[in-house]
């Protein structure tokens, strides 16, 4: 990589992870058109996860514009950030799988576990 224009070493990860966003937005908004909503979580995990992708987004974005402070700043900076999305990535992972599980427990609860027992 060379220290005048083109692409350097240090902006690869920013345009990997603008790529990942938007494919992952694109995919999100075709499945949602060709499938019957799945079972959501309960509101506040699906407004935590919107939260925490609207700020994944807002961080990716922030990656991609230090692209015009040089790269020593910008190397500090990303690397910043690079844990800040590394956080908010195992937090959308971990509400993912918690709705995961969640549904699952609500498939495989039969009818009559609400009833209270006969007195």
């Amino acid at each position: 990589m060379t220290d005048g224009t083109g692409l350097q070493a240090w902006l690869v990860p920013v345009f990997v992870t603008a790529g990942i966003i938007l494919v992952e937005t694109v995919v999100w908004l075709v499945a949602g058109r060709r499938r019957p909503a799945r079972p959501a979580g309960t509101l506040a995990d699906r407004r935590a996860q919107t939260i925490a992708l609207g700020l994944l987004v807002l961080l990716a974005l922030a990656v991609a514009g230090m692209a015009s402070l040089g790269p020593n700043l910008a190397d500090q900076l990303a690397s910043v950030i690079a844990a800040l999305l590394g956080g908010v990535s195992a937090f959308l992972t971990y509400l993912s799988y918690k709705s995961t599980v969640d549904a699952k427990a609500a498939r495989a609860k039969p009818a009559d576990a609400d009833r209270p027992p006969p007195s």
